[in-house]
């Protein structure tokens, strides 16, 4: 995984299709938004290690904080979503 810097002149062209996709009030169905909440979920899993990381450098979090206050957290948010999304979703 890399992040790559955005043109500062591509940012208008790239903000136009965000606000005309957010003024649409389309939204991905529920397969789409599942699958990315399992990404979301397994890319935790995969760099935990890298979260921790971060997580010591930026906030001076040690292994058990980092744990406790964002993996454990965040993954447990991810799951009460995943088991409840559907029943939130408004019908189409």
């Amino acid at each position: 995984f890399v992040l790559t810097e955005t043109n500062v002149k591509e940012i208008p062209t790239k903000l136009d299709i965000l606000r005309k996709g957010f003024a649409s009030h389309k939204t991905r169905d529920l397969d789409f938004r599942y699958k990315q909440l399992m990404l979301l979920r397994n890319a935790i899993d995969k760099y935990a290690k890298e979260i921790a990381r971060t997580n010591y450098l930026d906030l001076g979090f040690g292994e058990y904080a980092n744990d406790i206050h964002v993996v454990a957290i965040v993954l447990s948010d991810i799951d009460y979503i995943i088991s409840n999304f559907k029943s939130w979703a408004k019908p189409t």
